[in-house]
């Protein structure tokens, strides 16, 4: 039986193949490219992690706090607090299952078996708060490398970003009904963006900040530096419509408009 989490293999033209088991669902997705999978991650919503931290944060303060003082823990309280860390789970799942699944594995590979001793929530608690400190972390540590990749600032990765540097991966092997196959196996989602990241790192592969829309884009061949194809109105891309957008803009600018 499969465990639970993302298997990745790497073809030979360098698409990424990816499969999804979750407590949902088994669940295979279109393959991608290193440049693809980092662009779709920095359209991935992490508002709703900060918004756990200010929503149920004080919550957790205060259990620890309670903890810290011999006072009995408010298993109501404690409950609302443990359920929501799982509550948001669900609902990256709907929005995005990869993002959603290793969050829950995250929590569930962390969280110790319930001993019955404050120990147990005290802990709890605390690991609750680094995960999701922990992903949110990495989302605005690869924000600021994609930055500065697509604006051509150069980086020292060992200084810059350390944490880039150390990973350690999980290989399984899988039965394809004609043999075994290697695969990279994640029940992290740091993990799996902090591997995208290197291997985008190894490849020198390039991607640039549309001045459009705002989004990252994958340069083509051509002199178009500014603008990506992506479609977002009236089925025209930012590059047809942002000359049109630029001149509207400079025309308010003038006196009288």
């Amino acid at each position: 039986m499969e465990r639970d989490g993302l298997y990745i293999r790497i073809g030979k033209d360098g698409k990424i193949a990816r499969t999804l088991v979750s407590h949902r669902e088994k669940k295979k997705f279109k393959n991608t490219t290193v440049q693809e999978e980092l662009i779709l991650f920095s359209e991935l919503n992490f508002d709703c992690y900060v918004e756990f931290l200010q929503g149920f944060g004080e919550i957790g303060n205060e259990l620890l706090k309670d903890l810290e003082n011999k006072t009995e823990v408010n298993m109501k309280m404690y409950m609302l607090f443990y359920n929501m860390a799982y509550n948001l789970c669900d609902v990256l799942e709907e929005e995005n299952p990869i993002q959603g699944t290793l969050t829950r594995a995250m929590l569930d590979d962390n969280i110790p078996i319930d001993d019955g001793t404050d120990d147990f929530y005290d802990e709890t608690i605390k690991i609750i708060f680094q995960i999701i400190n922990d992903v949110y972390g990495c989302h605005c540590c690869l924000h600021s490398y994609m930055y500065k990749i697509s604006e051509g600032i150069p980086v020292d990765i060992e200084k810059d970003y350390p944490e880039f540097t150390n990973l350690t991966v999980s290989t399984v092997f899988t039965y394809n009904g004609k043999g075994f196959v290697a695969e990279y196996f994640f029940r992290s989602i740091s993990d799996y963006y902090l591997f995208i990241i290197q291997r985008f790192i190894s490849l020198k592969c390039k991607f640039l900040y549309c001045e459009c829309c705002g989004k990252y884009f994958i340069p083509t061949s051509g002199n178009n530096k500014l603008y990506c194809s992506r479609v977002i109105k009236d089925g025209k891309t930012c590059k047809e419509l942002a000359p049109h957008y630029k001149r509207i803009a400079e025309a308010k600018k003038r006196p009288g408009c």
